[in-house]
């Protein structure tokens, strides 16, 4: 990926990349503009409240470019059971190429700072209340009942940020692998025997 020209941005997904592998409390200005090839008097600049504001920027840009990927590879399968595997395995292959650095873009600040920093908790909750939504969105189309989608999202989305854990910890993407096989076979015992294939059509003709 190109360097971005824009200051602004360079600082932003310098900060996003930085908290992604080492999270909020270890991750310094200093560090942030020599990674961002940027002066530290622009930092405040353009992020007054300093590290904080600069790490929120960070978080919501990193949870947008993660949704998209979400979106995108739930809606690459027809099959709502080869869907959310194709999500796992998305995320094994990030893991892998990062050499097992970087995990979920959201989890290791929402961990750390979810009791200290008010802000960046709210910002952790309302980027996984999005990805809940497209969860939620993808299981509709599948003829789930509204009722289950909230309970179903989550097995997946708890599931799924277990088993990233789990992975960047053993070095292995096999707790990523065991997680997509077995709620692949249960969602597709649980889901509907007649779906509204021509939602999916739809959906994908407007993606």
């Amino acid at each position: 990926m190109n360097q971005p020209t824009n200051t602004k941005t360079r600082m932003i997904t310098a900060t996003a990349e930085l908290l992604q592998v080492q999270g909020y409390h270890a991750t310094g200005l200093n560090q942030i503009t020599q990674e961002s090839n940027t002066p530290k008097g622009s930092l405040y600049f353009h992020f007054p409240g300093g590290k904080e504001e600069l790490a929120i920027a960070a978080i919501e840009a990193a949870g947008a470019e993660e949704s998209q990927k979400i979106e995108a590879v739930l809606n690459s399968q027809e099959d709502i059971g080869d869907a959310v595997q194709a999500f796992t395995q998305l995320l094994a292959e990030g893991m892998l190429n990062s050499d097992f650095r970087k995990g979920c873009p959201v989890a290791t600040v929402a961990i750390e700072t979810s009791s200290t920093h008010e802000s960046l908790r709210r910002v952790c909750e309302q980027i996984y209340l999005h990805w809940f939504e497209l969860i939620e969105q993808r299981l509709l189309m599948a003829g789930f009942n509204p009722a289950e989608t909230r309970t179903w999202s989550t097995l997946i989305l708890a599931s799924v940020e277990g088993a990233l854990l789990l992975s960047r910890n053993q070095k292995s993407v096999q707790p990523l692998e065991i997680i997509g096989e077995h709620i692949k076979t249960l969602i597709n015992q649980a889901k509907p025997q007649h779906q509204p294939q021509q939602n999916f059509s739809q959906l994908n003709s407007v993606s």
